[in-house]
């Protein structure tokens, strides 16, 4: 019977490690050809000849399509249609759109079943041994995104980033600015205890109870609670207690605003989302991805994962709480978190798992490699090239890189 039971929790254990194997398996095949990659209006199909296949996927901000205000018909645009449309008139191509999801696309530059693609890819030294790549024109990297969850207040956190900022220089010179003007203040007010003394406030109280008072209507009205001028009877001390008031306020913003921003930095997720962590949790990323690369040669395993057709039906999957966590692309998850769709669902997370250059991939010794990638490298170095970037993601700290 003791025997028969070890049996049966040893085949539940295999069961389990199998089954986990399988899917970590399953999901690092080559990929098959996807039927649910979105298709544009302006694509068509792959012909031969003199137009050049040009492949395109749903990939925001790089490639997206969205009705145009002027003619009511749909259009493709985005960072990489720009840019290439530019391209293409520079040097007279005549070229067509072909809808390709990433896999597709990759198997494609391999065979030469096409001219070329502008869609991001991330080079890989694998995929430059396939194909051919332009010159590197922006720079992003592997991240996780997650839905928004519960944070946790880190005081070390909280206590370094106070004390760096109060160690600085400036902050230094401001508050012993403070100290002077509170001292100068504290001398007047005593200089006209007799004034005080004649107050109601401090009829039958002793002198050391009468300094206290004055010193605390002192802090008070230096730190902009009281909004008096101590009683001086003369326009000048009034005048200068004042100022002091005008200034006493000023420095407690200041220093309310230093302790809001090191306790805002020190609010951190209570999920530990990272590599080592990643076993313990269910993940989905891009069919044919670098992502999907990394997930397969990691050595943490995640607890599973699942590949889609876009990184908008990733992102998705983590919203409606199928999936924990994406691994993907920082530019693409950034973006299209902040859409109406999926906005105060998402969070991004800054920590970057693998750096990823991206270019445009050519088949082979393509004959128009050189003169797309000299006009490429033209745009990526003048301001065009950056106002291009801009008009999709503003003034965000993504790079274009040219060397």
């Amino acid at each position: 019977m003791m025997f028969a039971k070890k049996q049966l929790f040893l085949g539940i254990c295999l069961g389990l490690f199998f089954s986990h194997t399988a899917i970590a398996i399953e999901q690092c095949q080559p990929s098959v050809v996807s039927n649910t990659e979105p298709v544009f209006a302006q694509c068509g199909p792959i012909t031969y000849g003199d137009t050049l296949n040009v492949a395109v996927r749903h990939a925001p901000p790089f490639v997206y399509e969205e009705i145009d205000v002027t003619t009511g018909e749909p259009r493709l645009t985005g960072i990489a249609i720009d840019f290439w449309e530019r391209v293409a008139r520079e040097i007279g191509a005549d070229y067509q759109y072909v809808c390709k999801g990433l896999s597709d696309t990759l198997q494609l530059l391999e065979s030469g079943g096409i001219d070329m693609a502008v869609s991001p890819l991330t080079i890989t030294r694998s995929r430059e041994q396939a194909f051919d790549f332009s010159h590197q024109y922006f720079n992003s990297g592997l991240v996780f995104a997650s839905s928004p969850n519960e944070s946790s207040f880190n005081f070390d956190k909280a206590f370094n980033t106070l004390s760096n900022t109060l160690a600085s220089t400036n902050v230094f010179y401001l508050l012993m600015f403070f100290v002077v003007l509170f001292l100068v203040l504290i001398l007047l007010a005593l200089k006209n205890i007799r004034h005080y003394q004649t107050m109601p406030a401090m009829i039958d109280k002793t002198k050391p109870a009468m300094l206290m008072h004055v010193v605390l209507y002192s802090i008070l009205n230096i730190v902009g609670i009281r909004k008096d001028v101590f009683g001086f009877s003369s326009v000048g001390m009034q005048l200068f207690s004042f100022l002091i008031l005008i200034f006493g306020i000023t420095v407690s913003a200041s220093l309310l605003s230093l302790l809001t921003a090191a306790l805002t930095q020190s609010v951190a997720p209570k999920t530990d989302f990272s590599i080592e962590t990643m076993d313990q949790h269910k993940l989905v990323t891009l069919r044919g991805s670098t992502a999907q690369g990394f997930l397969c040669d990691s050595r943490k395993q995640p607890l599973a994962f699942e590949v889609t057709d876009t990184w908008t039906q990733s992102l998705e999957q983590v919203a409606e709480g199928k999936r924990d966590l994406v691994l993907g692309d920082w530019v693409q998850l950034v973006y299209l978190s902040q859409k109406s769709n999926l906005s105060g669902k998402i969070t991004v997370h800054d920590q970057s798992f693998k750096f990823e250059p991206y270019g445009w991939g050519f088949t082979t010794d393509h004959p128009i490699k050189d003169r797309v990638n000299q006009e490429l490298i033209g745009i990526l170095r003048s301001q065009a090239g950056i106002d291009i970037v801009k008009k999709y993601i503003g003034d965000q700290q993504i790079s274009m890189q040219v060397k």
